[in-house]
């Protein structure tokens, strides 16, 4: 089966260009961002896709990787995105940077949300602008690879976002200079599916010829993502995919592991190491200075531990060996500047018995809900895993196939948890952490070149939740759940409903109308967006109001 094959949608038949093709796909990430380019051209047999490597200028010199820290920093009057600006977070209290004023990192937790950085300059105070100044640091150093501008560029976006979070994913493309049409928004765990797809074509389409129900868990920096997929073979070829469920939004990722290493192992090590009580250290101490100075040590640790605990299991040597003595540690001297002193870390070390029990609320079965301290969050993975196999009525032993995607699935803990939840279910995973830390991406870029050639993507977009208006006497429908987007389609532009009237009468002043979106069944509806309606006088109880709506491809 040709990649045509697989990426042309159902019901498509229409010709390809005659011209060659190049499409951009965007992984805006919470802790890494990357870009892939695909070109196509009628006379070669197949596409060429990459991740394209780019220069991250450094206090130190440049830096060149496919991976872009989604960071960004003002400094010495200087706007600095990505590794540069990572380097600089754990030294803010000596260079004088503060988180929200210059320096700006995790912000895609705050799409969405009314919350604005009101010391930063103009440009930096939300964090639809700081999402911005990443994008456009991936769109001018694509353009530094190829100058041609590309026919269609998708970004990616967690499939639990709801619609003002979209709503500020596109502003954020628009700041950088990225036009975005209907389907440009892809949700990440459908891009995982689609580049594992397209890079295993075999396995996958020779064991799809009946539908098939699959799990993508992607477990990424900053969000824990679940999707479930009913696939299977169209006719006369082909795959026909289809969306059953996904996830609520949980903000849950690695970063909430490693600041349970932080405040869990090396900050109780460096009250140890400098002769300091527990109680020596402020919040603001530990929250303003400490953590953004061991936050990527503590990472680092994450990372080299989870490295070796993958290499003795490859060995079968990790199950029956003392944990406490297997160990990671970050040599040298590692400093925190306080405003009145400075504290030295020495060698810090991270064992596997010490990890494994950190990750112990993370792999909670039972206990469901997020807990939240004044220093960190905890949610167990299986929160969303359960809210999506709830939503489309599922149980454990209906799925067929369980795909890891995400860098926190790289965890030997949380994969072999995750595959043991599902005994029933076969497992697909990436063979390396590049090619898992690259998947979005290149999936995002197979998704952009279907757009551009056919139209339509490979995955029929449906809306994953019943939306509807708020009235007094409750939620009053106005699409359905898993209705195709867009809604209503292309032809028919808007749809109308008469059905709502005004609720008082008023002669001489405006009636201020609350408007309020609700989203989920009936029973379990929240509110997604809202807005007041000025009605003109002179108005009369009853009145017939006219609401026209409609629903995107990008579930805006």
């Amino acid at each position: 089966m040709s990649f045509l094959d697989l990426l042309r949608p159902a019901g498509c038949s229409g010709s390809l260009p005659l011209h060659p093709v190049r499409a951009l796909g965007i992984d805006l990430g919470t802790t890494n961002s990357t870009i892939a380019e695909i070109t196509w051209d009628p006379s070669q047999p197949e596409p060429e896709l990459r991740c394209l490597e780019l220069d991250q200028p450094t206090l130190l010199g440049t830096y060149t990787h496919v991976l872009v820290p989604s960071v960004v920093a003002i400094h010495d009057g200087k706007v600095i995105v990505g590794e540069g600006a990572k380097r600089l977070v754990a030294r803010a209290a000596e260079l004088g940077l503060e988180r929200d004023k210059t320096l700006f990192l995790e912000c895609k937790n705050d799409m969405g949300v009314q919350r604005t950085y009101h010391k930063a300059p103009e440009g930096f105070r939300c964090a639809a602008e700081i999402s911005g100044k990443v994008l456009s640091f991936l769109k001018e150093g694509a353009n530094l690879h190829n100058p041609a501008p590309p026919h269609r560029t998708v970004i990616t976006v967690p499939a639990s976002f709801q619609a003002a979070q979209r709503l500020d994913t596109v502003k954020a493309a628009r700041l950088a200079g990225i036009s975005i049409a209907g389907g440009d928004l892809l949700d990440e765990p459908i891009a995982a599916f689609i580049d594992y797809l397209m890079s295993n074509p075999a396995e996958l389409a020779g064991a799809l010829k009946s539908p098939r129900k699959l799990l993508v868990f992607d477990f990424g920096g900053g969000t824990c993502d679940v999707a479930v997929l009913q696939i299977g073979h169209r006719e006369p070829k082909g795959l026909q995919v289809s969306p059953l469920a996904v996830s609520r939004y949980h903000r849950l990722g690695g970063g909430d592991l490693d600041r349970a290493i932080l405040f869990e192992v090396l900050v109780p090590e460096l009250l140890r190491q400098n002769k300091l009580g527990p109680h020596d250290l402020t919040f603001e101490d530990k929250k303003n200075y400490v953590e953004p100075a061991y936050l990527a040590v503590a990472e680092a640790l994450k990372i080299g531990l989870c490295s070796e605990i993958s290499r003795l299991e490859h060995f079968d040597q990790y199950a029956g060996a003392d944990k406490a003595s297997i160990i990671k540690t970050q040599p040298g001297l590692h400093p925190c500047h306080l405003p009145d002193r400075t504290l030295q870390l020495q060698s810090p070390s991270l064992s596997a018995a010490q990890f494994e029990a950190l990750l112990e609320p993370f792999l909670e079965k039972d206990l469901l809900y997020a807990r939240e301290t004044e220093y960190r969050l905890t949610c167990s993975v299986f929160a969303p895993i359960r809210d999506a196999l709830d939503r489309c009525r599922l149980e454990t032993e209906d799925l067929d196939f369980i795909l890891l995607a995400g860098g926190s699935s790289l965890i030997p803990q949380v994969a072999r948890a995750v595959a043991k939840y599902f005994p029933t279910s076969r497992c697909l995973s990436y063979p390396d952490r590049e090619s898992l830390q690259l998947a979005i991406a290149r999936g995002a870029a197979w998704h952009s070149l279907a757009l551009t050639l056919f139209g339509r993507g490979l995955v029929q977009v449906v809306t994953p939740d019943r939306v509807a208006i708020r009235t007094r006497s409750g939620g009053f429908e106005l699409i359905p759940k898993g209705s195709p987007l867009p809604f209503p389609d292309s032809e028919q532009g808007w749809a109308k409903t008469y059905r709502l009237a005004v609720p008082e009468t008023s002669l001489l002043h405006p009636v201020n109308l609350l408007v309020e979106i609700l989203a989920g069944e009936a029973s379990q509806e929240r509110s997604v967006a809202t807005a007041t309606w000025e009605i003109p006088p002179p108005v009369a109880q009853g009145d017939n109001l006219c609401l026209e709506y409609r629903l995107d491809e990008n579930q805006v």
